[in-house]
């Protein structure tokens, strides 16, 4: 329990400092977790919200179509 509270305060002060970005410092923290066994790798597995992951790819693909032609650009 102790260790669980020290890897979550310190990713929260790291995320509130932001001297690293936020993705290294949860991807860390998650790591940490699974490596004392705190977590179980399934566990964690399963703490992905792919829904999430899911309208974020789509998002890029569609900014990555659009800014093809210049139409997010103002450029025609």
């Amino acid at each position: 329990m102790v260790i669980a509270a020290s890897i979550f305060l310190i990713a929260y002060v790291d995320i509130a400092t932001e001297k690293l970005p936020r993705h290294w410092v949860a991807l860390g923290a998650s790591a940490l977790l699974i490596a004392f066994g705190i977590l179980q790798p399934i566990e964690a597995f399963g703490y992905i919200h792919w829904e999430t992951l899911g309208l974020l790819l789509g998002m890029f693909f569609l900014v990555a179509v659009l800014i093809e032609p210049g139409s997010l650009t103002g450029c025609h």
